[in-house]
């Protein structure tokens, strides 16, 4: 897929979450899934009755928020920038801050966009360049930092909450597990088979 395809697809997939009526979210939550591999989706099925899941991808880029670092994984998908900025913190076991979530309003050119800041670890990822400088002074803190996936669903003022779409739920997922390709599943498969003959002639 070309670059120009990946951002009409954006755009398309964007326009399509702005676009929702807020009552189709009455019955249900919107999830926006992040990882710190730049891989996400907004799953709209749960609030809108066949309602699509869209993938998104963040790349790195420039953080104009408080304290922000010159390259950090963005994901551009709030245009109207319509939420409450802000930080919040995910903490490791001992209040200690893993992963920083940042939202940031849209600013003339700047387009709303939230930013997976992380620590630097044994499996390097793109969110992996620390922590900003300074925050902004909306911050939410002591949500538990879950290599698995974090829930957060914020509540009128927090950080991410969009008055037009309030149950919309993030999940932040830290250290992702990698996926192995298809062709690396190939080989494993025939692995396994040429395993199993070997078991078969010694068995017999």
């Amino acid at each position: 897929m070309t670059r120009i395809n990946r951002v009409v697809l954006l755009l398309c997939a964007v326009a399509l979450l702005g676009c929702l009526c807020s009552s189709a979210f009455a019955s249900g939550y919107c999830m926006v899934t992040v990882n710190e591999k730049g891989v996400g989706t907004i799953d709209l099925s749960n609030c809108l009755t066949g309602g699509p899941i869209i993938p998104i991808t963040g790349a790195l880029a420039p953080d104009p928020g408080p304290g922000g670092l010159s390259s950090v994984l963005t994901y551009t998908i709030n245009p109207s920038g319509n939420w409450v900025a802000g930080d919040v913190q995910l903490d490791w076991s001992g209040g200690v801050i893993g992963d920083d979530i940042r939202f940031n309003p849209t600013n003339g050119s700047y387009l709303g966009s939230l930013l997976f800041y992380s620590n630097p670890d044994s499996v390097p990822d793109l969110a992996d360049v620390g922590q900003p400088g300074a925050y902004y002074s909306n911050v939410v803190t002591g949500i538990p930092d879950i290599a698995g996936g974090t829930f957060y669903t914020p509540t009128a003022g927090e950080p991410g909450y969009i008055a037009a779409y309030p149950n919309t739920t993030y999940d932040f997922v830290t250290d992702p597990q990698a996926v192995p390709e298809p062709a690396t599943l190939g080989l494993l498969g025939i692995g396994l088979i040429g395993l199993a003959g070997l078991v078969r002639k010694f068995k017999g």
